[in-house]
């Protein structure tokens, strides 16, 4: 147990991410704009000081809190509680290659998909403007080249009247690699919003994505009636052993399973708030649910599922009732299959809480592993992992979140902050008695960031959002903003997991 608690705590925040977050009951008013210029870790002591001495009361409170990140340089705490100037950071660290890219301006924007092979990534995202909507399916060869892209409407034509989800995906090993896309689309015509698959081949280099030919089989999986908003939790693919993939979703608050030919509620006992797939022999998944007849979810939970077992697993350190913000789960291929589990809740007793776990799963069970571990005041996290390229006991697992990172009481302002972290787990048996966990340089970066009436939470400025990672360490953060109402903007950032001499 020891060692999952290890791995728990450094893969995701790599040290005590306590001291990120400011102690609200301690700023001054002298500190200024925090938007501007304030730092997590800062107390109002530090304002008017030379910008080069800061007080810390750990590494984490010394990084400087920029979009561009690079891990070759060190900031750290002394002995003296000061911070100390940067020094050459030698190892594995992470790097910002290009900048921010806004992808999409729309009325609204849903949960941008993202899937990863080898080196290449491919998103897919819903969006509307007006009555009329689309999906973007954009694919992101290896930094520099440039995306290329295509919508769904540009590809079908008059065929589909309405598109209802972002897609889930899974890319395919075939001649030409193509991707398999499940999303919710309204056929021209009589039939309703319900579940659909659709191919497309992933073009070498950055020509334009095309339509497979020939399409998908069961192209419609005849479940019609699809409610989800697009931007909680999309469709996802799974691999189905050399049966077709397999699929996932919710709609009517019921949690629906594609096993490749058939489609069929998979669970319906309480209330599924959102889902996301858990890896391992069978199939399962890690819920937020409430109770039936209970439309307040005041027995709200996050719990995991198993296809054939009459109960849920609950989760350590989950809270009844509180609002749920979020679950996420990647998983191990190396040695054991095992799933990392984060997921947030927010109540007015504990605010927004940041958990992570981990579960075995095989045939109709999940056993978790590890404690419950230390919340960390964050919502909407988002988990990606890919094993190393060239090793079969290395993986790079990457983690996003959003939390408050400054509060300035006098001005009523809250700045949020979309962050980051990275860690490589070495995994050298299956009984994981040897994990060993880096946390890359630095612990944890910024991606973005707002100031806000402290009003405005955390999750309606940023989310959804996504992550994820290649074999040759490769990162891309996609993430939604809405900087006013009515009006929501896609953005992505690319990051290189780089070894500092």
């Amino acid at each position: 147990m020891r060692s999952w608690r290890v791995v728990l705590a450094a893969c995701f925040i790599g040290a005590s991410a306590c001291s990120l977050f400011l102690d609200t009951d301690s700023l001054q008013a002298k500190e200024g704009s925090s938007g501007s210029s304030g730092t997590a870790g800062s107390s109002g002591s530090d304002a008017g000081n030379d910008a080069a001495v800061k007080t810390c009361e750990t590494d984490l409170d010394c990084i400087p809190f920029t979009t561009d990140v690079d891990g070759c340089l060190f900031y750290g705490c002394s002995a003296d509680k000061t911070c100390l100037p940067p020094q050459p950071h030698p190892g594995f660290a992470i790097a910002s290659v290009g900048g921010e890219e806004t992808v999409l301006q729309s009325d609204d924007i849903g949960y941008p998909s993202l899937v990863a092979d080898t080196s290449d990534i491919v998103m897919g995202v819903w969006e509307r403007n007006g009555t009329a909507t689309d999906v973007l399916v954009r694919k992101y060869p290896p930094y520099p080249a440039s995306p290329a892209s295509v919508t769904l409407s540009a590809l079908v034509g008059g065929l589909v009247e309405a598109y209802g989800s972002s897609p889930g995906m899974i890319i395919r090993s075939t001649v030409p690699r193509s991707v398999r896309l499940l999303l919710a689309l309204d056929p021209f015509g009589a039939a309703s919003m319900g579940m659909h698959q659709i191919d497309l081949d992933i073009p070498a280099l950055n020509s334009t994505l095309k339509l497979t030919s020939p399409q998908p089989t069961k192209g419609d999986l005849e479940i019609a009636g699809y409610d989800t908003s697009p931007r909680a939790s999309a469709p996802r693919m799974m691999p189905n052993g050399f049966q077709e993939p397999s699929g996932m979703w919710a709609q009517q608050e019921q949690l629906y399973y594609f096993d490749g030919t058939i489609a069929n509620v998979a669970f319906g006992a309480k209330r599924v708030l959102g889902f996301t797939v858990l890896a391992g022999y069978g199939v399962h998944a890690a819920l937020e649910t409430a109770e039936l007849g209970d439309a307040g979810a005041t027995m709200s939970k996050t719990e995991v599922w198993s296809m054939g077992s009459a109960s849920l697993a609950s989760l350590n350190g989950d809270e009844l009732g509180a609002r749920r913000s979020g679950v996420t789960a990647t998983s191990t291929a190396e040695g054991l299959t095992t799933n990392f589990i984060s997921w947030s809740f927010e109540s007015a007793t504990t605010g927004p809480q940041l958990k992570f776990s981990a579960a075995s799963c095989f045939g109709n069970s999940c056993t978790a592993i590890g404690a419950d571990s230390p919340p960390i005041p964050g919502v909407a996290p988002q988990l990606a992992s890919a094993r190393v390229m060239g090793s079969n006991i290395d993986r790079d697992m990457v983690q996003t979140f959003a939390a408050a990172i400054l509060v300035d009481r006098d001005l009523g302002t809250t700045t949020y902050g979309f962050l980051g972290g990275v860690s490589r787990l070495t995994l050298p048996d299956a009984e994981f008695a040897h994990v060993v966990t880096k946390t890359m340089n630095p612990a944890l970066f910024l991606i973005d960031s707002t100031t806000v009436p402290s009003t405005v939470a955390a999750g309606e400025l940023f989310g959804p959002s996504s992550v994820a990672i290649t074999n040759d360490g490769q990162i891309l953060v996609a993430w939604v903003t809405r900087p006013m109402l009515n009006r929501a903007v896609l953005k992505t950032r690319r990051y290189q997991v780089k070894m500092c001499p």
